[in-house]
């Protein structure tokens, strides 16, 4: 989603973040998997580290998009009621016809495939910026 925004209207106006909900991985730079693939679609991981999600997160930012339902259900019992942000799945924003394994993006930690995953990011993504678009018009 960052490489997206860098290239489109939004650039410089709307800040991504990525945090997970378990403390796996604090720190770390994503899977090497992860970076082969992003490499070679051209996406920098550059300043990109795991850090887990806090309640600030929901004050702080506009939306928080969730992975796959476990996050969805994490991310609501940390919840601030006082936050605006609000909540999704990265599927909500997917083509139906594309995104054809539910709502939950399966995880190339497990799976192994990190091509399968990229594709399906990368179509919720573009989803995900036409519903920027679409709100900034109404």
């Amino acid at each position: 989603m960052r490489h997206k925004i860098k290239g489109s209207e939004f650039a410089g106006q709307i800040e991504v973040d990525s945090a997970g909900t378990r403390r796996f991985h604090i720190g770390e730079k994503p899977h090497r998997g992860t970076r082969s693939k992003l490499l070679e679609n051209g996406i920098s991981y550059d300043g990109i580290h795991a850090r887990q999600i806090t309640r600030d997160d929901f004050s702080i930012f506009d939306y928080i998009i969730a992975m796959d339902s476990q996050n969805h259900r994490d991310c609501s019992k940390i919840a601030d009621e006082a936050g605006r942000a609000r909540m999704y799945h990265l599927a909500d924003f997917a083509e139906n016809k594309i995104f054809s394994c539910g709502r939950d993006v399966p995880d190339p930690y497990f799976t192994g495939d990190f091509q399968q995953t990229f594709e399906l990011v990368d179509c919720a993504c573009d989803g995900l910026l036409e519903f920027l678009r679409k709100s900034v018009h109404h």
